[in-house]
């Protein structure tokens, strides 16, 4: 098991109904696609006002949330 957490959820973020603060998957390597998949969807279509990105922490992916300048 592998946990994606989100280190914080914009309003944006929080609409949507596939993110959360934490989100268990099968394996780390899963975890690392749907992570990337959730930043690209962030930074390309529902939120302008931040930028997300991912690293790995421990075995654990972290999502990282800073404001765009």
């Amino acid at each position: 098991m592998a946990t994606i957490i989100v280190e914080k959820l914009c309003s944006c973020a929080k609409k949507r109904k596939s993110w959360a603060e934490s989100i268990q998957c099968k394996d780390i390597e899963d975890a690392i696609q749907k992570a990337s998949t959730m930043c690209e969807q962030g930074n390309t279509k529902f939120c302008k006002k931040h930028k997300f990105s991912y690293s790995l922490d421990g075995g654990n992916v972290l999502i990282k949330v800073e404001v765009n300048k």
